[in-house]
């Protein structure tokens, strides 16, 4: 496995690596409906989706062609945004490896805290990586309410 930094131009395999993610991972923590209308919400605004891949700092693990996971990092927002894993990819460092890629970037450019919206499937592992949860929020998506936590890590 290798990571690379992502492009617009990967949209379309990390958004099928976003559904698979959050279709089979979350099915634990978030019912059917919730999980459909969080993968709507965020596979409608792929303008979006281009805009942060052109602008931010985004890896890619990748083995054989296919995207394992995903991570972006949004400086000016001191947030780790979009970690996605495969779910044939779970459980097998890849999550881990592209947090430590992000970490290390992150402390390069100076930043001394780390935030992210931790989904519930997400919090645990965010946990075991030294993220604390500061304020439990909830999402509406689609006339479902998506809970989350905002997490946050001090780099220094």
């Amino acid at each position: 496995m290798k990571l690379v930094r992502t492009s617009a131009d990967d949209l379309t395999a990390l958004q099928a690596c976003f559904f698979a993610s959050v279709s089979v991972l979350a099915a634990a923590d978030y019912t059917p409906e919730q999980r459909r209308a969080w993968v709507d919400l965020a596979l409608n605004n792929a303008e979006d989706w281009r805009q942060k891949l052109a602008t931010q700092f985004g890896w890619k693990a990748v083995e054989n062609e296919t995207v394992l996971g995903f991570i972006l990092l949004v400086p000016q927002d001191n947030l780790v945004d979009w970690l996605y894993v495969a779910p044939a990819a779970a459980n097998n460092g890849v999550a881990t490896q592209l947090l430590r890629e992000l970490e290390r970037t992150a402390r390069n450019l100076g930043m001394s805290q780390l935030e992210t919206h931790a989904s519930v499937t997400a919090q645990r592992f965010f946990a075991r990586r030294g993220y604390e949860v500061v304020e439990q929020q909830v999402v509406e998506a689609g006339g479902s309410h998506l809970p989350r936590a905002l997490m946050r890590k001090s780099l220094q």
